[in-house]
């Protein structure tokens, strides 16, 4: 479709090639200017109006998708949650804790040693090779102490004969056994 506008001062014309169905033949129209002004007017009117109704929606969506700001009860709150949250999982982490130390207790173990497990540890395979490896070490010779000291042999009789120069010998060299036969034999 073609339009051919021919401007005047008073009078504004436009013509249409167009194909008129009835007749088969092209139509020429004319305008006058304050027609076309009104033309424009109402096509500028139509597009202004269709883009305030898009940006109104698009802000809205903004609105929607944006993050709302949290009000400072709002915060506290949060915050006071995950201080519980973190709360609870440390005490869930010392009832395992207590837990896996009565299992062990309760299969013959020192329960001192639930510091070096993990808490999802299987127990009875623990006791197991715990066992024996206890019994790998213990196997050739037993079991032999060795914090047992042969100069505990000393008698009350042997201590107050003693020298205070041989006493004081035992106090430098082994200290703990001089300690406990001073508390053995006080005089």
């Amino acid at each position: 479709m073609e339009e051919n506008i021919i401007v005047n001062d008073a009078e504004t014309e436009v013509n249409e090639n167009t194909t008129d169905s009835k007749t088969g033949e092209g139509a020429t129209a004319t305008f006058t200017q304050e027609d076309v002004d009104k033309k424009v007017q109402s096509e500028c009117d139509k597009l202004r109006t269709k883009y305030v109704k898009e940006i109104k929606d698009l802000q809205e969506q903004i609105k929607k998708l944006s993050p709302v700001e949290k009000s400072e009860s709002e915060i506290a709150i949060e915050n006071r949650l995950a201080e519980l949250e973190k709360a609870q999982e440390e005490v869930n982490a010392q009832k395992a804790f207590l837990s896996l130390q009565d299992t062990l207790k309760g299969k013959g173990i020192d329960k001192a040693l639930a510091t070096f497990l993990k808490v999802d540890v299987d127990v009875d395979a623990f006791v197991t090779a715990f066992n024996n490896a206890m019994k790998e070490v213990t196997k050739d010779k037993g079991y032999v102490p060795d914090s047992h000291n042969a100069g505990d042999k000393i008698t009350a009789e042997e201590w107050g004969k003693m020298k205070y120069s041989e006493k004081e010998k035992i106090s430098r060299e082994n200290p703990e056994l001089f300690k406990r036969l001073m508390a053995k034999f006080k005089k």
